[in-house]
Order: C-alpha cells, then sequence, then structure tokens
C-alpha cells in the first residue's frame, strides 16, 4: 500500500507538471502598445508611428482618413495629431476618422483590456471652439470591409472656455474583444464630429498637452493622455509541447498501473 501511496504521489506529480506544461505563459495586464502623443512634434504630420509595442503585438502608424487634411498652421505644434475638415453634424460621417491597427503576433494569442486615448478641441479668439467636441470609436476585425462595431460613443469634451485648446481623455473598456487568437486583425477608428464654428477648417485630433504648445503660445485646458493599448499576452505552446506532455503523461500512467498491480 505504502508503494502504491509513493508511486500515486509521483504521477499526481507528473500530472502537475505535464499541466503546467500544457499552459500557456500569461502576464498580468500590461501596456500592449502606445503613440506618443505628448511626444509628437509636428501636428500635421502624415502619420505617427507606434512605440513600447509588446512584442505579443504589432501596430500599424496612426493615419487620417482621406477626406480629412492636415492644417499647415499646426506644423510646429506640440503633443499633438490634428486633423481638420471635421463634419458639422452632430453625428459621425462615415469618412471622417483617425485610425490604427494591431495584429496578434504567431504564437500568442492577446487580451485586450482597455484603451486610452486624449483629444482636443480648437478655439479661436473671441471665445469660440471650433473643432469638433464629440468622438466615437468603433472597432472591425475585417478592416471594416463590413460595419465595424461601436467601442465607445458619444465621448464629449467639455471646458470652461478659457484655454485656447481644450482637451478630455476617455479610457473604454476593450472586454468584450475577448481573447484573440494568433494572426488576428484589430482596427480602430475614432470618429470626431459635431465642429461647432463656421471654419470648414477647424482642427481636432489626439491631444497630451502640458504648458505651452511648441512655439506658439497656446496652453491647454484640461488634461490628454497618449494613445495606449492595455492587455495580457499568452504564449500558444507548439504542437511539439503539446505531443511531449500526452507521451510524458501516458508514460506516468503506465508506471502507476504497472506498480499498483505488482503491489496488489
Amino acid at each position: 500500500m505504502n508503494n502504491i501511496k509513493r508511486i500515486g504521489a509521483g504521477f499526481l506529480s507528473l500530472t502537475s507538471v505535464s499541466l503546467l506544461m500544457l499552459s500557456p505563459i500569461d502576464a498580468s495586464a500590461v501596456v500592449l502598445g502606445l503613440y506618443d502623443i505628448a511626444g509628437a512634434t509636428d501636428g500635421d504630420a502624415a502619420s505617427l508611428s507606434a512605440s513600447s509595442v509588446d512584442p505579443a503585438v504589432s501596430f500599424s502608424s496612426l493615419t487620417r482618413s482621406g477626406s480629412l487634411v492636415a492644417d499647415s498652421d499646426w506644423n510646429e505644434v506640440d503633443h499633438m495629431f490634428e486633423a481638420g475638415n471635421w463634419t458639422a453634424n452632430a453625428s459621425r460621417s462615415p469618412t471622417d476618422y483617425l485610425q490604427f491597427s494591431f495584429s496578434v503576433a504567431s504564437g500568442y494569442t492577446v487580451t485586450p483590456s482597455s484603451l486610452t486615448f486624449g483629444v482636443f478641441q480648437e478655439y479661436v479668439a473671441g471665445g469660440n471652439f471650433v473643432g469638433p467636441n464629440k468622438w466615437d470609436v468603433l472597432y472591425s476585425l475585417d478592416g471594416f470591409a463590413t460595419a465595424g462595431s461601436e467601442l465607445s460613443v458619444g465621448n464629449t469634451i467639455t471646458g470652461s472656455g478659457t484655454s485656447v485648446l481644450r482637451q478630455a481623455s476617455f479610457s473604454p473598456s476593450l472586454s468584450g474583444l475577448g481573447t484573440l487568437a494568433e494572426g488576428t486583425t484589430v482596427t480602430l477608428r475614432f470618429y470626431a464630429y459635431n465642429r461647432t464654428g463656421s471654419q470648414a477648417f477647424s482642427a481636432g485630433g489626439f491631444g497630451n498637452g502640458t504648458g505651452d504648445v511648441g512655439a506658439w503660445l497656446y496652453t491647454w485646458e484640461g488634461t490628454g493622455a497618449n494613445v495606449v493599448l492595455n492587455g495580457s499576452a499568452a504564449a500558444v505552446p507548439e504542437p511539439h509541447e503539446y505531443a511531449l506532455v500526452f507521451g510524458l503523461g501516458l508514460a506516468g500512467f503506465a508506471a502507476y498501473r504497472r506498480f499498483a498491480l505488482k503491489a496488489a
């Protein structure tokens, strides 16, 4: 009986090791990637590359849709990625958006948890905010070949109206995406609308400013944020690892059976 107990304990230990080997290597929620809006030095750049990217994920550049334009007046302004020509309508236009995508690398699964971003609204002399003050976020798993799904809508920039640029930050949950398999690509689009001034070129976009803005003597009202994707990643075991674990499990079970029968 003692032999059976010892062998049984050994078998359980081997099983525990096998289960451990089968479990993916998981990590708690971390920054999977970000766009450094605070470090941007050219507000009207054609695109902005991601930085601080986790090896489990790859990111596209942050870009504007074709209907939007970059305002050359902002070419020396820091802490933003801007666009003009947003719609004045009280609902989003399907052609007016900022966009980026991220893809899960081979050998990993990724579970997104939240998305943080900060946006700004342009102000002109006389106390008028002329940029868009409403933002919707949609996502798609097919590059918007079909209509995307709403992630966060009606995000509103508010303020006292005493500064040249006002900004706000938002952090919608991404838990609804669940766990993404390797090779999955998610495209995120940020739609701004409700331009409140008469200027068709009124700017809005991502902002994360503090104090003066570049060579201009503009100040910010409110607190912006970098565009940050948070979540966790797990390594997917290779097929040969599953085969090894399965073989070890069979060997352990066979050893247990032999000794159990002998002890009986």
